[in-house]
């Protein structure tokens, strides 16, 4: 006698295939997102580490007429589209728009400004993600301490 798979066998196996597929693009996302923060943490690594080699080689920083470092000239990382020469916007792994760096050098001496996403009153969670691994990795540009270390390593 032949015995053929009944339609409860049939869905039962097709929801637990969909139970499993969903847990493997859960992970595939969670990897995802872990490597776009590994990459901003290394663009950022990147950034500073030009910025030193720039001033070791020439002896001083292009600066603009408002005192501006131009950044674009300096450093081989490219910001994001709304980036421009002198600031550079650094998104989270949802794209949302994070926080910008800005250099300014006057007087013979370098500050950094780092501004939070103006548009919304707290960071996203990716956003606080990418600023807790830049802090995992000695590069804190939340308080005063870390931007000196910072700006002491440049």
């Amino acid at each position: 006698m032949k015995r053929a798979f009944t339609m409860i066998e049939i869905v039962f196996t097709i929801v637990i295939l969909g139970i499993l597929s969903g847990f493997v693009v859960y992970k595939m996302m969670s990897v995802r997102n872990d490597a776009y923060i590994a990459k901003q943490v290394s663009n950022i690594k990147t950034f500073l580490g030009d910025l030193s080699t720039y001033y070791a080689t020439h002896g001083e920083f292009e600066v603009s007429e408002y005192g501006y470092l131009n950044l674009a000239a300096m450093s081989s990382v490219k910001g994001d589209k709304k980036s421009n020469d002198y600031w550079y916007l650094f998104r989270a792994s949802d794209n949302s728009e994070c926080f910008d760096m800005m250099f300014l050098y006057q007087n013979g001496a370098l500050s950094l400004q780092t501004t939070y996403n103006s548009k919304r009153q707290h960071p996203t969670k990716s956003c606080l993600t990418l600023v807790n691994a830049l802090k995992d990795n000695n590069i804190d540009i939340t308080s005063k301490e870390g931007i000196e270390r910072i700006l002491g390593s440049i």
